[in-house]
C-alpha cells in the first residue's frame, strides 16, 4: 500500500475532487478521508467547490491511474521537505 508515518499516525493517498463528477481531482496524503479534503483545500480550485468535495482512498494502481489521468498531485506540499529542497509555491 502507499502508506507513510506522520506524526506517528498511518497516511495513505486519497483523491479529492468535486463530489459526483470527479472534476479537478489532486491526490494528498492524509490519516482519513475527512484530513484529505482539508488537505486538498490548499488547491484553490478544489477550495472553491465549498463543501462539494469528497475523496477516496487510492491503491498503488489506481494511484497510478490517477496520475496519468492528471490529476494534480499535492503529495509533496502535505509533508515537510526533508532534504531542503521545496516548492516555490
Amino acid at each position: 500500500m502507499n502508506r507513510i508515518a506522520v506524526d506517528g499516525k498511518a497516511t495513505r493517498a486519497y483523491l479529492v475532487a468535486r463530489g459526483g463528477t470527479r472534476e479537478h481531482p489532486v491526490i494528498v496524503n492524509a490519516v482519513s478521508a475527512e484530513a484529505a479534503q482539508i488537505l486538498a483545500r490548499a488547491d484553490s480550485v478544489i477550495a472553491s467547490f465549498g463543501p462539494a468535495v469528497s475523496s477516496i482512498a487510492l491503491s498503488g494502481v489506481k494511484l497510478v491511474e490517477a496520475m496519468q489521468g492528471g490529476a494534480t498531485d499535492l503529495r509533496s506540499a502535505s509533508r515537510p521537505a526533508s532534504d531542503g529542497e521545496g516548492s516555490d509555491c
